[in-house]
């Protein structure tokens, strides 16, 4: 039975060791940017080389981001005064993970606050109606829209 115990603490250290050593790396593929947070908020700067990183286990967390190009399309919106429907359409590269972070924390949400700025595309001026209508119902965002 003593013989055991030994054998029992030396796969416990082993085991703990692996799991810190897994949680200190992490792997970036390419196309692929990420940040490290500590306790919720950004502890480096934005990372973009592919490869293989260092942390601290337990402490910093890996938030990636696409490093190409994103988009995005509204649900139709429907105008009581045109005949077609309205789709909003957008597509943007995250140049600055950090800034990008901080506004929306990642592209689902950032879908989310677009889609929530839907409703406040106006339909009712002629004018307006017109260049709808001139650009086949779909109209590019601007990207200040996230912020």
């Amino acid at each position: 039975m003593k013989k055991t115990q030994p054998a029992y603490a030396l796969l416990f250290i082993l085991l703990a060791m692996g799991a810190i050593l897994r949680d200190a790396t992490y792997t970036l593929h390419p196309g692929e940017q990420a940040i490290l947070t500590q306790f919720g908020k950004i502890s480096s700067l934005p990372i973009t080389t592919p490869g293989r990183h260092w942390r601290i286990p337990f402490v910093q967390q890996t938030t990636r981001f696409p490093a190409g190009e994103l988009s995005w399309q509204s649900e139709p919106i429907f105008c009581e005064t045109m005949s077609s429907a309205i789709t909003l359409s957008m597509q943007w590269q995250i140049n600055d993970a950090a800034k990008f972070y901080s506004a929306v924390y990642n592209s689902t949400r950032a879908a989310t606050v677009l889609q929530g700025k839907t409703a406040e595309v106006p339909c009712s001026s002629p004018d307006e109606l017109k260049y709808l209508e001139a650009l086949g119902g779909t109209i590019p965002v601007a990207e200040a829209v996230l912020v």
